[in-house]
């Protein structure tokens, strides 16, 4: 942000790959685009919000949106204020041919793509959040004869980077025709959850998926 509301200093960090930005294109190590920041203290200006072990098991045909935020550039090539989008998702699990087309890994990482290629992310939204609405299904609430949980927005991915087909599409123009985002899937939830354990200390928004997983 141009003007952060509050600036705390990182305690210590970790990466699920530690080389991710040094490998070529050809070797992305796709899906493991994390990180995981301990701060020196609490934040007071932002809110925590529930991670979920975003499976996308339950999904039904990728009509449904995701919501992306960041503070990256905008159609205006401007840059620095915190905006949101609800962007479509094109595949929830990066299965089938989405895998070549988008150059996505299956199984961890989601594609988010808006038809008219108006709506999506851009340079500077890389790690931010990605929210989807829970009704109980993806924290897996539900089940048959059980009520529904209230609906909630819950953290299920991380903006990663463009999809390989924007940049088949125009080299230079890499925002609109799609992006790749880590799911908090199991690989990623259990990397977490591991680290969580090495922390020490309870992580707002991490204590109810690391109970229902096995790092």
């Amino acid at each position: 942000a141009t003007e952060p509301r509050e600036t705390i200093p990182i305690s210590w960090a970790v990466s699920m790959r530690p080389d991710f930005c040094r490998v070529q294109k050809s070797q992305f190590p796709a899906g493991e685009d994390l990180a995981l920041a301990i701060l020196a203290s609490d934040a007071t200006a932002a809110r925590p919000t529930q991670l979920v072990n975003f499976t996308g098991q339950y999904l039904g045909q990728p009509t449904q949106n995701m919501i992306v935020v960041g503070f990256g550039l905008t159609e205006k090539h401007t840059s620095g204020q915190k905006l949101y989008a609800s962007v479509p998702i094109k595949s929830p699990l990066c299965d089938g041919v989405a895998e070549s087309l988008h150059g996505c890994a299956r199984g961890r990482e989601v594609v988010l793509a808006d038809k008219l290629g108006r709506v999506d992310t851009c340079g500077g939204d890389s790690g931010g959040p990605v929210y989807y609405r829970d009704t109980g299904q993806a924290s897996g609430q539900q089940a048959s004869g059980q009520s529904q949980s209230p609906e909630r927005w819950v953290l299920a991915a991380v903006t990663s980077r463009a999809s390989a087909e924007a940049l088949r599409v125009n080299s230079q123009v890499k925002c609109g025709p799609g992006g790749i985002y880590t799911l908090l899937g199991p690989a990623a939830m259990s990397w977490l959850c591991r680290w969580h354990g090495v922390a020490g200390f309870t992580v707002a928004g991490m204590s109810e998926p690391c109970a229902a997983v096995r790092p």
